[in-house]
């Protein structure tokens, strides 16, 4: 049995029970073009199990099938159950096709109403459900976090499905999403933002999902300035060990109906082939750093076929490694720059192969975590005789838990090429405390030693997080520079309320 749509005199959300409860005259459409009627109703999101209570009334829709009962229920699986009162009380399994009686196998606990002892996050009149998917509230007030707020629709998802939660929106402070459109594939959802630097708008993201198969995400904001930046991916799995993507970005400055003043896109495809302890990707991209007319028409396009290779154990040890090699060509008109040597030439081939290699976690004195990762790449250019560059990475980090709430965590990172001017040292202290109800402050410390200094010198940053409803999360960082380029503090404000 399907549940298509229900109304109520109220239609309670439990998000955390995941569960919608009708009270008052309630009216279900249920599968097969059936009708029913009752004093009250339960339906549980996750599950699809329907209990309709109190003089309910199935009517078929052609063949005539009349049901009166105290109570229903349908199970996930399509079983109907019902306990009536005349000529006598009886748990009674039905036929979903004839409504007739099949024997009386009910399981004693068949009836029972789920424990709801949690306040419902939202209330509506009518809803519409997609099962495994969500659920349309139709005239829905929040209860939470603003006590009567009204919306005409609101789409809660509680699909397992990851995509659904996908989108490509640029990163803003403050970012209240009102889901008000749903379907078994779709979701198309109106953000509320503020950005500290560009100040409040509206962005707006529509999403595609068809299963764990494919989905594509397009996204627009902000809707309300001058300078409005829009995204399109796509996604497809064509087999368990072969899938491709494709992402479009674009931006535009100016007036939404005149030339704009500045405009941009970027284009990048990917096609990723699953083999046995390693995979193998092809990936094009394709810029565009100017398309109005008076702009500088750089339009530099790159190709790259990459291996990489899993995890192995290294002997019988406990360390491991990883291999890689690419093959590429770039293409730049004004000159591929610090990618290839020298910097002028506009074509070239590049090969590359690279060796990383982590170590277990030890366990030091005064139990501390230690761990280490170190990674080589080497490349050569068709530009250029012999060995192009090298290039090494090493992080090492150090972890401790100081107290119950209280953990600590160390880091030192060195980035270094065959150009001593771009070697970039950094060094890293973070201490969280995790509080009582959801409350987490953190403290972290970062200087960076660069030879050429681009990167900020020091910086610390303060980050709280305080649940201030049951379904609001308040985010507070600043970070201090230390007078950096006249810079000190530099403060981020994140506001959740989402369930």
């Amino acid at each position: 049995m399907l549940l298509e749509t229900f109304a109520a005199a109220q239609i309670a959300l439990y998000v955390n029970a995941g569960v919608i409860e009708g009270r008052g005259p309630a009216q279900a459409q249920l599968g097969a073009g059936r009708q029913a009627q009752a004093d009250a109703f339960t339906y549980d999101l996750r599950s699809g199990r329907l209990l309709l209570a109190g003089h309910v009334t199935i009517t078929g829709a052609g063949d005539g099938a009349t049901l009166h009962a105290a109570a229903v229920v349908c199970t996930p699986n399509g079983t109907l159950y019902a306990l009536v009162t005349q000529p006598q009380p009886l748990r009674e399994r039905l036929d979903a096709r004839t409504l007739q009686a099949l024997d009386s196998a009910a399981p004693a606990d068949a009836f029972a109403f789920p424990n709801l002892t949690e306040t419902p996050w939202m209330v509506a009149t009518s809803a519409e459900v997609v099962p495994e998917t969500l659920v349309t509230l139709r005239h829905a007030t929040f209860l939470y976090p603003t006590r009567g707020a009204t919306v005409p629709s609101y789409v809660y998802v509680f699909s397992s499905n990851a995509y659904y939660a996908n989108n490509t929106l640029p990163y803003a402070s403050f970012d209240q999403p009102w889901p008000y459109r749903g379907g078994a594939h779709a979701l198309e959802t109106l953000h509320l933002r503020y950005d500290q630097s560009a100040g409040a708008s509206l962005g707006f993201d529509h999403r595609l999902v068809f299963g764990n198969r494919a989905y594509a995400l397009l996204s627009a904001a902000p809707l309300t300035q001058s300078n409005r930046n829009a995204s399109l991916t796509l996604y497809q799995r064509m087999s368990p060990s072969l899938y491709q993507t494709f992402s479009a970005t674009g931006y535009r400055q100016g007036e939404l109906l005149r030339t704009p003043r500045q405009a941009g896109a970027f284009f990048n495809y990917s096609l990723t082939a699953a083999l046995r302890s390693s995979y193998l990707q092809l990936a094009l991209n394709q810029s565009y750093d100017s398309l109005v007319a008076d702009g500088v028409p750089n339009h530099p396009s790159g190709a790259q076929l990459a291996w990489y290779g899993y995890d192995r154990a290294l002997g019988r040890s406990n360390f491991h490694y990883r291999l890689h090699g690419t093959l590429g060509y770039g293409h730049d008109a004004f000159g591929l720059g610090a990618q290839v040597d020298p910097a002028t030439a506009t074509n070239a081939w590049t090969k590359g192969a690279g060796l990383s290699l982590s170590s277990p976690v030890y366990t030091l004195p005064l139990h501390v975590q230690l761990s280490a990762y170190a990674e080589r790449d080497l490349a050569w250019y068709s530009t250029g005789p012999g060995r192009g560059a090298i290039g090494d990475d090493l992080v090492l980090t150090a972890a401790r838990r100081i107290a119950r709430r209280v953990s600590a965590v160390a880091s030192y990172q060195l980035v270094e090429t065959s150009n001593p001017a771009l070697l970039e040292r950094t060094s890293a202290l973070g201490l969280t405390y995790d509080g009582p109800a959801g409350t987490q402050f953190a403290l972290s410390l970062q200087h960076a030693d660069d030879v050429n200094v681009v990167r900020i010198p020091y910086q610390a940053a303060l980050d709280l997080r305080l649940r201030i409803s049951r379904y609001g999360i308040l985010e507070l960082q600043r970070s201090y520079y230390f007078n950096y380029g006249g810079q000190t503090w530099s403060p981020r404000f994140t506001i959740s309320l989402l369930p």
